[in-house]
């Protein structure tokens, strides 16, 4: 039998714990840690982060508004959807889970003026476990769905998913709540 000595073991120890490591890292990559912050953003971090990205397109967005602020005054205009882009697994390993955030809001009013029945607009915005976004795909919309309550569990929490949408004109949605 052979002995090994003391380089061996401390060579073998390093190995073991690389390989934990990059095993640790991959996990994290895989639930859309942000790395630059040490932890995971909040749900309401991503919904400001989304509404900073359609703040262009957004009909009552006012010029002294902020995410925020905006996020304040429109409690429900953003969600988590259950549907989520399935991402490259060079992607996941590279850290970048891209996730959607759901933003509903009334269109600008010469968009609102071109396509009278298309009052709203409903963006997924791509967003980065960090916050930043990249594009957004939607659609326009007669009505808004809005899901309850907005700023509910965060995403993997099996109660996210059972929250039901509430639809229709954002007077039908208020008097619904």
């Amino acid at each position: 039998m052979r002995e090994t000595n003391g380089a061996e073991t401390s060579m073998a120890r390093s190995i073991l714990i690389a390989i934990m490591a990059s095993f640790a890292l991959l996990v994290l990559n895989l639930t859309g840690f942000c790395y630059l912050r040490m932890r995971y953003l909040s749900n309401q971090e991503l919904f400001e982060r989304a509404i900073a990205h359609e703040a262009y397109r957004i009909g009552d967005y006012l010029p002294a508004d902020t995410p925020k602020s905006y996020l304040a005054s429109h409690p429900n205009c953003c969600s988590m959807p259950d549907f989520q882009p399935s991402n490259a697994s060079l992607d996941v390993l590279l850290g970048n889970k891209i996730l959607y955030v759901r933003v509903v809001y009334k269109r600008l009013q010469a968009e609102i003026d071109k396509y009278p029945r298309e009052k709203f607009y409903e963006a997924f915005v791509e967003t980065a476990p960090c916050g930043k976004t990249f594009h957004a795909i939607g659609m326009s919309r007669e009505t808004i769905c809005e899901v309850a309550p907005r700023l509910g569990p965060d995403p993997g929490n099996a109660a996210a998913a059972t929250m039901s949408p509430v639809c229709g004109t954002p007077d039908v949605v208020g008097r619904l709540r």
